[in-house]
């Protein structure tokens, strides 16, 4: 699964979740782990659903695995971002390992 572009992508997103940090703005980490039989990427223990070492979460910092496309199906995020206050959600594109 190629993707294109990823070094421009992962230094912007470093570069956004540095200024977050900064500014101590609450920090959602989203992990995808596949869950769906047949699945060929983002397999549970590969380095396909690992999150690229640019934009690692630190160990304070909340991760929210999700099995589907839509991070609030089947997850507790919108109840997390409700408790901290959450009004507006910045995304910064999927980085994994290839």
């Amino acid at each position: 699964m190629e993707l294109v572009g990823i070094d421009e992508a992962a230094s912007n997103c470093a570069k956004l979740l540095g200024d977050f940090r900064s500014r101590g703005i609450p920090l959602f980490h989203i992990q995808h782990v596949a869950a769906r039989e047949g699945a060929t990427f983002f397999l549970p223990d590969t380095a396909g659903c690992e999150i690229h070492e640019s934009v690692k979460p630190k160990i304070e910092e909340t991760v929210m695995v999700k099995h589907f496309p839509n991070a609030f199906r089947a997850t507790d995020l919108q109840e997390m971002l409700s408790k901290a206050g959450v009004e507006e959600v910045v995304i910064c594109g999927a980085m994994t390992h290839m």
